[in-house]
């Protein structure tokens, strides 16, 4: 079985939610399911329980960033990166998949050498799955 690690920091998408961004995360954890791989997804921001489904569904909560004023956000933004990095290493996943590319997640992708994907559709998980 093939471990993924969905990573979405950004704040302004409630990942169970209903915005087009949140319903796009939910139907990419469900492709890569019904393609038989285990996913754990790193979030940034969920307003809501997970919907019918999502039983299987490793969740891990990152911390909400905010804009705000540029030297704090900056140091906000690093302090996640530092996180999400220390939280991938934990899970030690195959392949690293990223809904909005976030620095940390591409620079745990790089250290253990992992495939990362920016934008994914259904022809990139052929791949990424193969």
């Amino acid at each position: 079985m093939r471990r993924i690690a969905y990573v979405c920091a950004d704040a302004g998408v409630p990942v169970f939610g209903s915005k087009g961004s949140s319903v796009h995360v939910q139907e990419m954890i469900r492709a890569l399911q019904r393609q038989g791989a285990h996913v754990d997804l790193f979030a940034a921001r969920m307003d809501e329980p997970p919907p019918p489904g999502f039983d299987s569904l490793a969740i891990h909560r990152l911390p909400s960033i905010r804009d705000g004023e540029p030297t704090s956000h900056a140091a906000a933004v690093a302090a996640l990166n530092r996180e999400l990095a220390a939280a991938l290493e934990r899970v030690l996943t195959d392949r690293a998949l990223h809904a909005r590319l976030s620095d940390g997640a591409r620079r745990s992708a790089e250290r253990f050498a992992l495939p990362a994907v920016a934008a994914a559709y259904d022809r990139v998980f052929s791949e990424v799955l193969a």
